[in-house]
């Protein structure tokens, strides 16, 4: 299937105009549809390696690989937990909700054999770089150097590593600094390269994003604006020279479909992978052929399709190994004392050792991405460990969630559905369990399905609902609930995922058994 997009290389005149227009083409379906936004990526030979962020889960800065810039599968993660505070422990009511890591950008240096990836934290006043000789091995070596680089990208020339960062104000700026040969710092306090992300927009709005690369002796830096008025909007500066002085234009402007990299194949081919908001599953990546003109990038009227069926990057799991598979990341900083796949093998167990009021404050909460177009998650569950004001369940993971438990009150087991909005946890729907049933099975379905661009210049309407449905023999399937808006929240800043959890409201010390997660791709409405 081929998606029609229309191009954008003109004067900032016409590119407005065209943004604001009703009839633009019809963008429905990204390439790689599950929420995998501020791509940047490397190639080493024929393999492409990419990062992106995943704010507040843990283990952090995922790494993917593809050999066709259209399926790709799970390399290795940057780091476990790379702070500790309360708020990554989700401890004294505190969360990182919104932060943690972000904007990573990767790079190949073929001197030394190295891959690099830095990528920066704003709460915290260090800019973080790690580095590997194999991606899909892992083993990413730690540095933390002062300071604080937003929205960065990464550059080695000559044998010296720079920093290309973004500078908040007004207008946005471009700072280059150079990194100490030993990463223990950076050299000086940098320079401002480019002056004015949006002089080709106007002067005004954000301008974020920066990445790096050079061609035909030109450096390049790739931002995304947001023009008043307008769409997210792709601009690219070019010089001779690291320091500048440069030269701008709008490149790309359509449907918000902006930030990412430019890369290019074996063959020399190029295109650029930009990610576009998909309503409640996320900001999801679009990958568009491009040509050069005159040395400016040319981005394509046709997307890649998207690969048949779910994302390599999710799977299902029977919890056989005692290590967890890499697509499944925890919210926060796991409890690693409370999590186990050997005390019962073949089972995931989830314990407790404090009260949490709800789930966004539970600790070793277990996700994976939902994706799109629909999709669905199922776990079987041994219930018999619970204790009284305990719930273990499977939700739809977002500030706004949707969950279904199995608890107990009073010694009486029941499976409870519950919504969260605005911080507001109402229930709103239960059914009793036999008092014999020590196994339950529960499964969340996701409908993030796009309609037609009609007038939306960013984030095009689509269904976006969620609902549930549970089983107390494994074969027979009970809805519960009716269906639930799915709504993307900017607290989060996350789309929605699937979630395994455990968490106890009256007493600490029961423990769910999870035998198996799985996963399907169409829903039945």
């Amino acid at each position: 299937m081929k998606i029609h997009i229309r191009t954008a290389v003109v004067a900032l005149s016409v590119a407005l105009s065209a943004c604001s227009a009703v009839a633009l083409g019809e963008v429905r379906e990204p390439t790689l549809w599950a929420d995998v936004p501020d791509v940047s990526m490397c190639r080493k030979g024929g393999k492409y390696f990419m990062v992106s962020t995943t704010m507040h889960f843990n283990p952090g800065i995922p790494v993917m690989v593809s050999k066709d810039l259209v399926n790709w599968k799970m390399a290795s993660y940057c780091y476990q937990t790379v702070e500790n505070r309360p708020c990554d422990r989700l401890e004294n009511g505190e969360n990182d909700y919104a932060f943690g890591t972000f904007a990573s950008s990767i790079r190949y240096n073929e001197s030394d054999g190295y891959f690099y990836v830095i990528s920066v934290n704003v709460r915290i006043n260090d800019t973080y770089l790690f580095r590997t000789k194999d991606p899909e091995k892992g083993g990413w070596e730690f540095h933390r150097l002062k300071k604080n680089q937003y929205d960065a990208s990464i550059w080695v020339e000559d044998g010296r590593f720079w920093v290309f960062a973004t500078v908040p104000g007004k207008p946005y700026k471009v700072r280059l600094t150079e990194m100490k040969p030993d990463f223990s710092g950076f050299v000086d306090e940098g320079m401002i390269t480019l002056d004015d992300v949006t002089d080709c927009v106007g002067g005004e709005g954000l301008g974020e994003g920066a990445q790096v690369m050079k061609r035909n002796g030109w450096y390049y830096i790739v931002n995304i604006c947001w023009p008043k008025g307008a769409c997210r909007t792709v601009v690219v500066h070019r010089s001779r020279s690291m320091q500048g002085p440069w030269e701008g234009r709008v490149v790309f402007q359509h449907a918000g479909i902006a930030q990412g990299s430019f890369i290019d194949t074996p063959d020399g081919k190029w295109y650029a992978y930009l990610f576009g908001d998909r309503g409640a599953v996320g900001r999801c990546p679009y990958i568009l052929p491009m040509t050069w003109n005159d040395d400016w990038p040319v981005i394509s009227e046709e997307s890649l399709p998207h690969a048949a069926g779910r994302p390599g990057i999710v799977s299902a799991d029977d919890f056989a190994s005692d290590k967890l598979s890499l697509v499944w990341q925890w919210n926060h900083n796991p409890a690693d004392g409370l999590w186990s796949l050997t005390d019962r093998r073949g089972w995931l167990r989830l314990k407790t050792d404090r009260v949490d009021g709800d789930l966004l404050s539970a600790r070793n909460t277990l996700t994976q991405r939902c994706w799109g177009p629909t999709c669905s998650a199922a776990a079987k569950i041994d219930i018999s460990g619970l204790a009284n004001g305990d719930n273990a369940g499977i939700a739809l993971f977002q500030r706004d969630y949707v969950s279904l438990s199995a608890t107990k009150e009073n010694g009486t087991s029941y499976i409870v559905l519950r919504r969260a909005e605005d911080g507001n946890v109402r229930e709103a729907a239960r059914v009793q369990v036999s008092p014999r049933a020590r196994t339950v099975w529960v499964r969340a379905y996701g409908d993030f399905t796009r309609e037609s661009e009609k007038d939306k210049l960013w984030n095009f309407p689509g269904r976006d609902e969620g609902w549930f449905a549970y089983s107390t023999d494994g074969k027979s399937w009970t809805p519960i609930g009716g269906k639930f808006h799915l709504e993307y929240t900017a607290p989060h800043f996350t789309g929605y995922r699937f979630a395994l959890y455990m968490y106890s409201t009256l007493k600490p010390g029961g423990h769910a058994d999870f035998d198996w997660f799985r996963l399907t791709d169409s829903v039945a409405r």
